[in-house]
């Protein structure tokens, strides 16, 4: 019988791995400029996590353009650093004077 403190301790794991798999693979990240240009931006500063729970986990990052304006991020979250077990991705836009 698995009691909830242990569950829980085991989904916080599970969720931790899932995040530092995120964390460690940031040069693996790639952004796309406004417009339909495909160009791949630079993440300077690097990926962070944090507050990992059983379904969720904060990341964030800051992408470096070239020009002001918008930028589509394209994003993948993966079991695995090789990211062969994708569980997650999206794209979002974002902009400096967010």
């Amino acid at each position: 019988m698995t009691t909830p403190r242990l569950a829980s301790r085991r989904r916080f794991i599970r969720s931790l791995a899932v995040g530092s798999a995120a964390v460690s693979s940031a040069s693996l990240l790639t952004a796309c400029g406004g417009g339909g240009d495909d160009r791949r931006l630079s993440f300077r500063h690097g990926v962070a996590s944090g507050d990992p729970l059983a379904d969720r986990v904060v990341v964030w990052t800051r992408v470096t353009p070239e020009a002001d304006g918008e930028v589509r991020v394209r994003w993948q979250m993966a079991e695995d650093s090789d990211f062969t077990r994708i569980v997650a991705e999206g794209t979002t836009t974002t902009a400096a004077d967010r």
